[in-house]
């Protein structure tokens, strides 16, 4: 016996067929119009228009069009074609490349465009020239999708020059984000004057005012070596980056970062831009006349507030210098009045001296002292053992020394901090950083002592046994973890670095 079979309301059977009848009467897909127009492109056979280039040596490179396409597309070639001598299919071009306009062509018959990096920027170019506002959206969107924190300065260039508004706030919105790594990319360093002064305009960027100072002091630095200047001297980096000067949020500096960056590049500034920096500084209302007055807001969350507040908030001053401008950060908050307000209680003490050892322990050309915390702090400074001569104890000796800390994550140190210091045979040495830096829970950070090369290292020697583990107050525990580089022994138990100071955030 067969099953019985449920026979559907013929309404629905009426439905299905005038959907049939809807399809074939209405619009369908025409895939094989665009198989032809593809076939178009680059067609010497079909074409009835060539854009000549020169190629050198008197010789030249013919790319074929066809009239009727390129003029549907652009008004820019309608009117080319228009005012052309009658019979004239050749039209030579001077101001791009043969390869760049053979990409900017395919927007015209492709439906899909392959791009290359070397070639965008003329390819935007040529579409603002020849009036083809969908192209540039079309670019704006593929390269929206593509920039990085190295090359993302370079896009926002393009986006500014070309007006693409979206993507002009969409890399604005990510050098936020990126600041740190943005300013020591060499798209930075290489980008124009009118894009580095939008960058500066920007009001909210995640680094620290300091680092915004550093990075561009080696964007003039870069500047004055592509013309050929004297890059080490300040008068001609004070040159380069001119009125640009007055853009860099002074305000959301401390007096601490500043007074180092003077140091280290005297004679930048004129007697009367100090005492305005150093008001603006000092004195929370004080309003400058030449710089920018207003605060630097450090990041903006998604959820569109502010981290840190300007008129409404407590202000932020804050550090980060060296390595470029990718140096240590600190950040000293400051009531409405100027005067810091941090706690002198959360000062944390680790000492990892465990006992005066009978064994020398020889110093090595690099020194690491790699360590992680459950907590997240601010590393203020930290001392190094007291060292001695192996010829003779009683010789006073200075050694200096390099200092790098950084965040080690798969084999890879990310620098936060270099400075320079010197070990004592006299006395432990104390190395306070210019800038403390911020200590992530369960991360481990490096820090590396390397001895300049006319030290006889072999001969230097320390006594010192320390801890691998120390618990400080609060809860707060450090961890020391033996360096993998170093297979001659436990640099745990051994090693330059005895003493650190934290403060809890």
């Amino acid at each position: 016996m067969q099953p019985s079979r449920t026979n559907k309301p013929s309404s629905d059977r009426r439905n299905k067929q005038t959907d049939r009848l809807d399809r074939l009467n209405g619009e369908m897909e025409n895939h094989y119009g665009l198989q032809m127009l593809k076939k178009l492109y680059l067609n010497n056979e079909s074409a009835d228009v060539f854009f000549v280039f020169s190629t050198g040596d008197d010789e030249s490179e013919r790319v074929p069009a066809h009239k009727l396409i390129l003029s549907a597309g652009s008004d820019g070639f309608k009117n080319l074609f228009a005012t052309a001598e009658d019979g004239q299919i050749e039209f030579k071009l001077d101001d791009t490349t043969t390869v760049a306009f053979k990409e900017y062509l395919q927007f015209f018959y492709m439906p899909k465009v392959k791009l290359t990096f070397e070639n965008f920027a003329v390819v935007l170019r040529l579409a603002k020239d020849y009036g083809n506002e969908d192209f540039l959206t079309i670019c704006s969107h593929y390269l929206d999708h593509k920039l990085t924190a190295e090359n993302i300065i370079w896009g926002y260039g393009l986006a500014i020059r070309y007006g693409l508004a979206i993507l002009k706030k969409n890399c604005e919105q990510r050098i936020t984000e990126s600041a740190t790594d943005v300013f020591k990319s060499n798209s930075f360093l290489e980008c124009d004057r009118d894009v580095l002064k939008h960058i500066l305009q920007i009001d909210a960027l995640k680094c620290y005012e300091s680092q915004v100072l550093t990075g561009c002091f080696m964007w003039a630095k870069a500047s004055a070596v592509q013309k050929n200047l004297d890059s080490t001297d300040t008068h001609v980096l004070r040159a380069e980056l001119g009125d640009l000067l007055f853009e860099i949020r002074f305000k959301s500096m401390t007096m601490e970062c500043f007074t180092l960056i003077v140091g280290l590049y005297g004679g930048f500034f004129s007697g009367t831009e100090l005492e305005e920096i150093i008001q603006m500084i000092t004195f929370s209302d004080y309003k400058s006349e030449k710089f920018n007055s207003k605060l630097r807001l450090i990041g903006i969350p998604a959820n569109g507030d502010a981290n840190v507040g300007g008129n409404n908030g407590a202000s932020i001053g804050s550090c980060a210098v060296g390595g470029g401008g990718g140096g240590g950060v600190s950040t000293v908050t400051k009531n409405r009045s100027g005067s810091n307000d941090h706690n002198k209680h959360d000062i944390l003490h680790c000492n990892r001296i465990l006992q005066k050892s009978v064994t020398r322990y020889n110093i090595s050309k690099v020194e690491k002292t790699r360590f992680e915390a459950n907590y997240p702090l601010w590393l203020h400074s930290f001392n190094c053992a007291q060292v001695y001569n192996v010829n003779d104890n009683e010789i006073k000796t200075l050694i200096p020394i390099s200092v790098t800390i950084g965040e080690t994550k798969v084999n890879q140190t990310k620098v936060m901090c270099t400075i320079k210091t010197t070990l004592s045979s006299v006395d432990e040495s104390h190395v306070p950083l210019c800038c403390p830096i911020r200590i992530e829970p369960n991360r481990v950070y490096t820090i590396t002592l390397e001895l300049s090369d006319d030290v006889a290292h072999a001969e230097i020697y320390t006594q010192t046994e320390l801890k691998k583990f120390t618990e400080l107050k609060n809860g707060t525990k450090v961890r020391f973890i033996p360096d993998p580089d170093n297979k001659g022994y436990d640099t745990t138990k051994a090693g330059l670095v005895q003493r650190l100071v934290f403060k809890r955030t």
